[in-house]
This record gives structure tokens, sequence and C-alpha cells, in this order.
């Protein structure tokens, strides 16, 4: 499996939920996104040597953007 056939099954299982753009008639989506607390499993960092490098840094970036929150 390439690193886009592995994207694109994550986007294909959660586009209905992840392509909804947050709107203000429905707060509670969009404080989701805003404001929600992000809470790793464990094998989301012990798995990262299992990823491609193109998996792991996006991983890893998405981390990043939400540090404050983790």
């Amino acid at each position: 499996m390439t690193d886009t056939e592995g994207e694109l099954l994550l986007i294909k299982q959660y586009r209905d939920w992840i392509q909804k753009a947050p709107s203000e008639n429905d707060p509670e989506r969009t404080r989701f996104f805003k404001d929600g607390v992000v809470v790793l499993d464990t094998n989301v960092l012990l798995s990262l040597y299992e990823y491609t490098p193109s998996a792991r840094r996006q991983v890893l970036d998405a981390l990043h953007n939400v540090q404050s929150r983790l």
C-alpha cells in the first residue's frame, strides 16, 4: 500500500464527517474542532516507526498543530 492509498482509505472512511464544514448552525461541531481536547492512544506514538516517512510526518504535523490541546 502506498502513502496515497493509506491516506485515501482514511479520508474515504471519514469523508462525510471531515468534509462537513463547521457552521453557526452546528455549534457543537465548531466547538469540537476549536476547543476539543486531543487524547492519544499509546499506539499512535508507539507505531510511528511503522509508518511510511510521509505518514509519520503527517501524524507529527497534526500533533504539532494541536499541541496546546494534547
